[in-house]
């Protein structure tokens, strides 16, 4: 995981979420964070497309 992390730090990302959880488990708090910025962003954007 510690070489994927450098990549994407490398390629100028500046918010890593990771988790060591399974994919089958339904609570998943960083991937909630994760998607909960991408819904305010969303809103905002087409928010302000459709005013």
């Amino acid at each position: 995981m510690d070489l994927q992390i450098e990549a994407l730090e490398k390629a100028g990302n500046e918010k890593i979420y990771q988790e060591k959880i399974s994919s089958a488990t339904k609570n998943r708090p960083e991937l909630d964070k994760c998607l909960n910025i991408l819904k305010e962003v969303m809103n905002c954007m087409f928010g302000n497309w459709i005013d």
